[in-house]
């Protein structure tokens, strides 16, 4: 049985299970400090690891995704959870972590740094780099050999053209 645990059970990650439960995962259950539908709390997560192979983070905030990466990459597999719609061209590299939603285009020659999360319809074009726990909000933009450094955010229907050494 495929099985997730979610860290993070606010309304990113309701749209982080639907993603999986479309992706055929079985047993799916989230971790978090503050929710009541968690089965228990993000840094307990060691009484989990028989129970569970994967974890993916649903917290937007890039410096807390990266502390919990760090920490829980050590007893579980980093998912990658990318929605059935999304474009991935078969030149693009994506590293673990990510999430990637519905109709977001990854073009050729791209990298999608570790723990990234490339919103609904967002766009990485053609030999851009995104960086570690970065995040490409709903309909933004990197436009092509843009680099984007660590932890930063780009905001919905905006376009990134930045091409300065990454992080």
């Amino acid at each position: 049985m495929k099985n997730l645990l979610i860290v993070g059970a606010g309304e990113y990650g309701q749209l982080v299970k639907e993603i999986a439960e479309l992706l055929g995962y079985e047993k799916i259950d989230f971790l978090d400090d503050h929710a009541k539908e968690a089965i228990g709390k993000t840094f307990d997560y060691q009484i989990f690891k028989d129970a569970y192979a994967e974890f993916i983070v649903a917290i937007g905030n890039p410096i807390v995704r990266r502390k919990v990466v760090e920490q829980m990459e050590k007893d579980f597999l980093l998912a990658t959870i990318v929605h059935p719609t999304a474009v991935i061209s078969k030149t693009a590299k994506i590293k673990r972590g990510c999430v990637i939603e519905a109709n977001a285009v990854i073009n050729t020659a791209t990298e999608i740094g570790k723990a990234c999360l490339i919103n609904a319809g967002a766009v990485v074009n053609h030999n851009s780099k995104v960086n570690d726990y970065c995040q490409v909000d709903c309909n933004a933009v990197v436009a092509a050999d843009a680099v984007v450094r660590n932890n930063t955010k780009i905001h919905s229907c905006t376009v990134w053209k930045e091409k300065e050494l990454g992080d």
